[in-house]
């Protein structure tokens, strides 16, 4: 099987098409667009093979891994462009997701440590399980921004999202126990033998935004508060009077620690 890109109009009439692969069985992955309508698409090979789906041969080489993973980026004609591979040899590229400034964003697995550079630099994350999530950014060159991972044990389908601020949002499953916070401290979930699914929220630089929280209310709530997002003293009310306590929770779904006076909290 080869791997397969075409264009149609907004009635379905053909544009343009174009094919790509090794010599074995090829996986297509996910399709993202950006701004340019840049078309990027994820896959792996089984084996080296072209991803220039032009008369020019882009081949995109093994290493000691049978199955290189990569991400390649054709403009809106279908013309290549460039092709992050050596960074995802042995891995697989699962989701991929396009921000408003074209960054592209990749979830997939990987198994032993990894390099996920695809350059002369070092990118490099250990592992825990037998695959492990990672989710990395690149910048409209596919050149890395940062990488991070979620160890786990037997971890699978990662997918992911982003939103118009750069928060991230990573899906899949998992068995035993998952990091779920790229950066430290540790973070985990758990269950037994039985697959789980997940849903991990991140800020853009992996890490939970430090200079404001938006505090959440309900229309028909009894408490207001204010100011609101803020980056420090929150003053709330309430229209049944006394407040007894108020629990904040930061983007990891963990408590915020705060203290409670004169119904004022500070969270800076």
């Amino acid at each position: 099987f080869q791997i397969f890109a075409c264009k149609l109009t907004s009635s379905g009439d053909f544009i343009w098409a174009g094919q790509f692969g090794g010599y074995a069985a090829d996986r297509p992955g996910k399709i993202a667009l950006d701004s340019k309508n840049n078309m990027y698409i994820s896959g792996f090979l089984k084996g080296a093979g072209d991803v220039d789906p032009g008369a020019a041969v882009v081949t995109i080489p093994t290493g000691n891994k049978w199955v290189p993973g990569f991400v390649c980026k054709l403009d809106s004609s279908g013309n290549f462009i460039t092709v992050l591979s050596s960074g995802l040899a042995g891995n697989s590229a699962e989701d991929i997701a396009i921000d408003a400034a074209d960054n592209l964003y990749i979830a997939g697995l990987y198994v032993d440590s990894t390099d996920l550079d695809g350059g002369p630099g070092t990118l490099t994350l250990a592992t825990k399980g037998t695959t492990d999530v990672f989710v990395s950014k690149h910048n409209p060159s596919l050149q890395p921004v940062w990488a991070g991972t979620f160890m786990g044990d037997a971890d699978a389908y990662p997918s992911l999202a982003v939103d118009r601020y750069q928060n991230i949002f990573v899906q899949g499953l998992f068995t035993d126990s998952l990091d779920c916070n790229p950066a430290s401290p540790v973070n985990y979930l758990t269950t037994g033998t039985v697959s789980t699914g997940y849903c991990i929220k991140l800020a853009s630089g992996l890490q939970p935004p430090p200079s404001s929280v938006n505090l959440s209310e309900e229309r028909t709530s009894p408490i207001q508060f204010y100011p609101n997002p803020t980056t420090g003293l929150v003053h709330l009310s309430s229209t049944t009077g006394f407040i007894e306590k108020i629990v904040v929770y930061d983007l990891f779904g963990r408590s915020y620690p705060h203290h409670l006076k004169d119904n004022c909290i500070n969270i800076s």
